[in-house]
């Protein structure tokens, strides 16, 4: 895959400052480039994608009660 470039990004201004986008902190994101004001802005982005989508796919914790988990050892008995 080819880099991100400043001809290929969506977005003028950066996201999470409000400045200029600068090349060197381009990404893709969901197939399209996404342009911050430094590399740290994109780092940020970056790791709070990770953290959301991590939290999104992370199963469910399954809580239940005394006498459910009760009956579940007595059927696989």
């Amino acid at each position: 895959m080819t880099p991100p470039t400043l001809a290929d990004c969506v977005n003028d201004v950066c996201p999470w400052t409000g400045k200029p986008v600068s090349g060197d902190a381009l990404t893709r994101y969901k197939g399209k480039v996404i342009g911050f004001a430094d590399r740290r802005s994109r780092d940020a982005f970056l790791a709070a994608i990770v953290a959301f989508e991590t939290a999104i796919l992370a199963p469910p914790r399954i809580v239940t009660c005394k006498a459910h988990r009760e009956a579940l050892r007595q059927a696989a008995a």
